[in-house]
């Protein structure tokens, strides 16, 4: 590496780079120090301004931060009057003297028009572990496939930031178009870039917090690290960090500019403007975790195609949408405003649309196209004519002249003909029925609904129950990705070759709700048929999630909620195969499934997940074969990794046969809140040698901050779980040792 100060070339080698990561170069580059350096040896903040460049704009500086929670309060620097000031070499240095996150620098690094550095910053907030490695890993594969050396560092919550040098400057828009179409490219288009497109604004911790701190080890809070996962000290950071040549990020940017339409050639208008009213409706009410300047485009690029753009824009721009969109105070409406305009004029990077819409969680109506009717019915009885026409063109009975009959009957003497249904799973699931699993967020749905899956096809019996074979489709409306992702995992696990599973992943804009011809339900049918004379009958169809196949219903109607469980129990009917919904537990989880009542009527099984400490607990709410639900069965979750293309991967998979083993306790299924009680017990019962009386106990619990109410039901719920016995009913109580459990 060749850094320039004054006239003279300081050298220093690249030999810290892996020939792997010396991607098209030899390593080297020109490297300006900050001006402030004259002839003197470059202290540890020359180094890290150096790669690092004070924006000449503003900055960042924590003032706050939650351990727990990973959030952090900010402040911006500003002068007596008020005014943003840029960083100067003080307060760099000030960023690399102490290890406390509170007083970490923030800025976006470059200078007025472009820089030598760019992130991909992965946040892992309000993502499981699992997701959170998935998308980690696509965007380290992406950045290699195309030739860009990155730098790692886990950032202060523990997300992983991509920091990507080149070789000589580049302006700050080219720089992101190259970053975002890698992104892209790897299947995350909303994760965060840097630099952001202009030069004043988000900004980006810096690493190395506290590196400088005397003692230590010149690392600080958090470091960029080599690529075998070793940290780089701030003394030889110049000497090891991963280059890019510039012309890489340039052909990159490139590339992106090529796949969006020339400047000045119209874009064809292929919607009915008379879908823009239901577009407008759509945007005021924005998904979770919106990613507001993508929305925009998109919005925007969706109204293009009605040429309704402007007037699109300029609802963007309305209080209503500006109320709903700017809830963190961070956007002026002038500002948003002019925000809106940028993109209206093509400064954007790629052309987002409806598939990107839905993905981040917007529910966008069926818009018309030309020449087509204006948006699905709505209606009960347009919707019910349109899905009768769909069951008798696909579901209706034959009889003895050809005649297509939707009602069958039967003479007495002919009932026991009727085929009796058969098991696919045991007793928890029939053939040629309709069932659910439901569970919270985060319990684990996905993951024990693909296991089944997978045990369906292969055949292999599932925690004591027998399995009958077949050919299973997995609708993955919810992500593709993760669920590619956990059954590769599985696949590993059982030592099962992929290409052996009748088993097919459908992706794409799912939707059981739109009965009209040629409409969401009529494509599945057709595609699940192509399936069916590929693979043969199939045995279960998996819906993974209700709530992103419901189209733009309201799970709340029991109308709406009727009308997806009619067009799930006609695939039964079509395929006499089992289907299997995916669905959220409401507030309540007593109460079954989130939405309306009309949920639960026509399903044969129902199952239930629910986290107990350590464990899962699947258990039986609906059973119409049996009297009682089968007993509850424990479950656990486990992580597998592997190595692919010098990447590690992992998932999670339901661990084997843990439950059988005996490795689940009873005190593997409580609460941390249960635990403190059963705790307080053990303590007391430790001192005393005997049992402990009821109103003792309750006195330990509330010196741990543990109110009456749930103390009670924290004792039902130890006894339940055999953890805690009775030795005078409700009045004396003592733990029972691991042992006897």
């Amino acid at each position: 590496m060749t850094i320039i100060h004054g006239s003279t070339p300081i050298s220093m080698s690249a030999s810290g780079l892996s020939a792997e990561d010396k991607v098209g170069g030899e390593g080297s580059w020109e490297l300006e120090l900050p001006a402030w350096l004259g002839g003197r040896r470059p202290t540890d903040a020359d180094k890290a301004a150096a790669l690092f460049p004070l924006s000449p704009f503003k900055f960042i500086t924590m003032i706050g931060y939650d351990r727990k929670t990973g959030d952090k309060a900010t402040r911006t620097g500003k002068s007596p009057t008020g005014h943003k000031i840029p960083p100067t070499k003080a307060h760099l240095e000030y960023h690399l003297s102490a290890l406390d996150p509170v007083g970490t620098l923030g800025y976006q690094p470059g200078w007025g028009t472009d820089t030598i550095t760019g992130c991909v910053d992965i946040d892992n907030k309000g993502k499981t572990a699992e997701a959170f490695q998935a998308e980690s890993q696509a965007l380290q594969r992406a950045l290699k496939q195309y030739g860009v050396a990155f730098n790692f560092e886990r950032s202060t919550n523990k997300g992983h930031h991509l920091w990507v040098f080149v070789s000589e400057p580049v302006d700050y828009t080219i720089f992101r178009r190259a970053l975002k179409f890698i992104a892209v490219e790897a299947g995350f288009p909303s994760v965060e870039i840097y630099p952001k497109g202009t030069a004043d604004s988000s900004c980006i911790f810096l690493p190395y917090r506290g590196a400088s701190e005397e003692g230590g080890e010149g690392l600080g809070r958090t470091f960029l690290e080599r690529p075998d996962g070793t940290p780089i000290p701030l003394s030889r950071l110049l000497d090891e960090v991963a280059v890019t040549p510039a012309w890489i990020i340039h052909e990159l940017a490139a590339k992106t500019l090529a796949k969006a339409p020339a400047a000045g050639i119209a874009v064809q208008i292929t919607l009915d403007p008379a879908g823009l009213e239901h577009l407008k409706q759509a945007a005021l009410t924005p998904p979770p975790g919106l990613q507001r300047h993508d929305s925009i485009e998109a919005f925007l690029n969706v109204a293009e195609r009605m040429g309704k753009q402007a007037e699109m824009a300029e609802f963007l721009k309305s209080p209503a949408v500006f109320d709903t969109w700017i809830t963190d105070g961070t956007r002026a409406p002038d500002i948003w405003a002019a925000e809106i305009d940028r993109w209206q004029q093509g400064q954007s990077e790629h052309q987002y649309g409806v598939k990107f819409l839905l993905d981040q969680g917007w529910q966008i109506p069926d818009l018309p196209k030309l020449g087509h009717p204006a948006v699905q019915p709505r209606g009960k009885q347009s919707w019910q004519e349109a899905f009768e026409a769909l069951r008798l063109k696909y579901a209706a009975h034959s009889d003895e002249s050809g005649a297509k009959k939707r009602i069958r009957r039967y003479r007495a003497h002919e009932v026991r003909n009727i085929p009796q249904l058969q098991p696919l799973v045991g007793t928890l699931l029939v053939r040629q029925t309709l069932a659910a699993l439901l569970g919270p967020s985060g319990a684990g749905k996905s993951m024990v609904g693909l296991d089944l899956a997978l045990h369906v096809a292969t055949g292999r019996g599932w925690r004591e129950h027998e399995v009958s074979q077949g050919a299973v489709v997995w609708l993955a409306a919810e992500s593709m990705e993760y669920t590619a992702n956990r059954m590769e995992a599985w696949c590993n696990v059982q030592g099962v070759a992929p290409e052996s599973l009748p088993f097919d992943l459908l992706d794409g804009y799912l939707s059981l709700t739109e009965v009209q011809p040629g409409g969401g339900l009529e494509e599945l049918i057709l595609t699940l048929k192509e399936t069916e004379q590929e693979r043969g009958p199939l045995a279960l169809i998996v819906v993974d999630t209700v709530a992103r196949t419901f189209g733009d219903g309201d799970e709340n109607s029991n109308d709406d909620m009727k009308h997806f469980t009619d067009a799930a129990e006609l695939l039964t009917r079509i395929f006499k195969a089992t289907v299997l919904l995916i669905h959220h537990t409401g507030k309540d989880v007593s109460r079954g499934g989130r939405g309306a009542s009309a949920f639960k009527a026509p399903l044969t099984t129902e199952l239930v997940l629910e986290k107990k400490g350590k464990a899962i607990k699947l258990s039986q709410s609906k059973n119409r074969g049996a009297a009682d639900g089968d007993k509850p069965i424990l479950l656990q979750f486990q992580s597998h990794s592997w190595e692919e293309n010098g990447l590690e991967r992992s998932a999670g998979v339901v661990a084997e046969g843990v439950a059988a083993a005996g490795v689940v306790t009873g005190r593997d299924l409580l609460t941390p809140q249960q635990c403190t009680i059963l705790e307080a017990l053990e303590e007391l019962h430790a001192d005393a040698e005997a049992p402990i009386k009821r109103s003792e106990w309750r006195h330990a619990c509330k010196e741990h901050q543990v109110a009456p109410r749930r103390f009670n039901e924290g004792v039902k719920a130890l006894l339940e779980a055999g953890v805690v016995r009775e030795v005078i009913s409700g009045k004396s109580f003592e733990p029972v040792e691991a042992d006897e459990e």
